[in-house]
C-alpha cells in the first residue's frame, strides 16, 4: 500500500537539520526502494526548509512509522508534527 507522510518541522529547525542531515541521507537510504517521492516542503521565502514529504510503500502504517521513529531527525526532536495517510494514486502513475 502506498502511504503520504508529512513531517513538520519546529521553527527552530536549521541547526539540527545542518548536523543530522547526512545520518538522515543514510537513513532514509534505506528506503530508496520503497520511496516514490520525497523531499522537503519549503517556508515562503523558497529557501528554508519548513519539514518534508514521502510517499512510499509499505505493509502497514506500523511499518511507517518505525521507519520515521527510526531517523536520526526524529529522534532529535526535529519534526513537531507527522500525519501518515494511505494514499491512492490515480494520475501519472509511478514511474
Amino acid at each position: 500500500m502506498l502511504y503520504f507522510v508529512y513531517l513538520e518541522d519546529i521553527a527552530d529547525n536549521a541547526g539540527i537539520r545542518a548536523e543530522l542531515l547526512d545520518q538522515h541521507m543514510q537513513h532514509i537510504g534505506a528506503f530508496t526502494d520503497r520511496i516514490k517521492l520525497g523531499g522537503p516542503v519549503m517556508r515562503a521565502d523558497g529557501e528554508a526548509q519548513a519539514g518534508g514529504i514521502l510517499v512510499l510503500e509499505a505493509d502497514s502504517e506500523a511499518a511507517v512509522r518505525d521507519m520515521i521513529n527510526a531517523d536520526p531527525y526524529f529522534k532529535a526532536g526535529l519534526w513537531q508534527a507527522i500525519k501518515i495517510h494511505p494514499f491512492k494514486e490515480i494520475l501519472n502513475g509511478w514511474k
